[in-house]
């Protein structure tokens, strides 16, 4: 009775132990698992991370690049705004002086009182008054034609609300029925952008076929 009650005793012992056994090994298979999945995921994790990274280099290089074509396209906007701003100015000087010259050598006897008059719609007060100063006599002009020739326009500098061009103008002209003596005239003139006017006019020199 006794050996039957211990060998019971011992199976349960063998029984147990086996079953701890047992527990023990799944338990360690699963902690090996589980720190294999943990491994696994922190590799994951950290190739993930280093393609965000990555990538967020590449959308900052992008923006930095987007940034710097869009200012490069915003100055190179401004800069054909300006040379058409600059375009537009020079076609207006060169259109107010070559007609302001075609009225100072184009008349003849039965217009020439007319000149001034057309003329000061071309120019500034101040280069009027200096161009055609008061009580000075011009000289019998009542038998004197003329015409204009070629006028050219040369833009040399541009400062503030200033256009400063040099004017060429060949013309011909004749005292009654005279043969005509031909002449080139070349002057410096200023054009005000503000005004739309000629804001000075001198004449450097005049050449006639009798020099």
């Amino acid at each position: 009775m006794k050996n039957n009650k211990l060998k019971l005793i011992t199976i349960s012992m063998v029984l147990l132990a086996v079953i701890s056994l047992f527990f023990w090994i799944v338990s360690a298979k699963h902690l090996k698992t589980s720190n294999a999945n943990n491994h696994q995921l922190k590799t994951e994790l950290a190739r993930e991370q280093k393609q965000n990274n990555s990538l967020k280099r590449k959308l900052s290089q992008k923006d930095n690049d987007l940034l710097k074509a869009q200012n490069a396209a915003k100055s190179a906007e401004t800069k054909t705004n300006n040379n058409d701003s600059h375009q537009i100015v020079n076609k207006q000087f060169d259109d107010i002086a070559s007609k302001l010259i075609k009225v100072l050598y184009d008349y003849n006897p039965s217009n020439f009182k007319d000149r001034k008059s057309a003329a000061q719609n071309y120019m500034t007060d101040s280069a009027y008054t200096s161009f055609f100063p008061k009580n000075v006599h011009m000289g019998d002009t009542s038998y004197v034609t003329s015409k204009v020739g070629d006028i050219k326009v040369y833009n040399k500098t541009v400062q503030n609300d200033q256009f400063t061009g040099l004017i060429t103008v060949s013309y011909k002209a004749k005292y009654q029925n005279q043969a005509y003596n031909h002449g080139q005239a070349f002057y410096e003139v200023k054009y005000d952008t503000q005004a739309k006017k000629i804001s000075s006019i001198k004449l450097i020199d005049n050449k006639s076929s009798e020099d």
